[in-house]
């Protein structure tokens, strides 16, 4: 259920993303309860991992207050929620791979596409590919 859960979340925020260039706060907050709901009811991981897993939501906020915003408050929220599936390490794990696959992404858009250095690129698409990397790599997908 988390899986399709992650999946439903990630997709919906990933269409959002491109479409606006930013993301509904309603969405992952919505998802972050549904989550704390599907635990109560089967507990994939304990409070505390939630809790950790949520903290690099936390994290991000911090990172878009002080950036002002060149990391986006929706991805921090995004993280938040999707900590409420993972827990702590897998959240960092996706954060890690997301930024990876964006980094390879913005690489290639410098070189080959010539893009200007302060090009934005959405970000939750690279989440989206960064989990189904996760499911790949843990054989849920085969």
């Amino acid at each position: 259920m988390q899986t399709y859960m992650m999946i439903g979340l990630l997709s919906l925020c990933s269409l959002q993303d491109l479409r606006r260039k930013k993301l509904l706060v309603r969405t992952p907050v919505l998802f972050a309860v549904a989550g704390v709901i599907l635990h109560i009811f089967v507990q994939e991981i304990t409070g505390v991992q939630m809790l950790c897993g949520m903290c690099v939501g936390g994290a991000l906020a911090l990172l878009a207050v002080l950036t002002r915003e060149k990391i986006g408050m929706g991805d921090a929220l995004l993280f938040a929620a999707t900590g409420v599936y993972l827990g702590g390490a897998r959240n960092f794990l996706l954060l890690f791979l997301s930024v990876i696959i964006a980094s390879v992404c913005g690489i290639y858009l410098l070189i080959v596409k010539k893009k200007e250095r302060n090009y934005e690129m959405v970000f939750v698409p690279f989440v989206l590919i960064a989990y189904l990397c996760m499911l790949l790599g843990e054989g849920v997908i085969s």
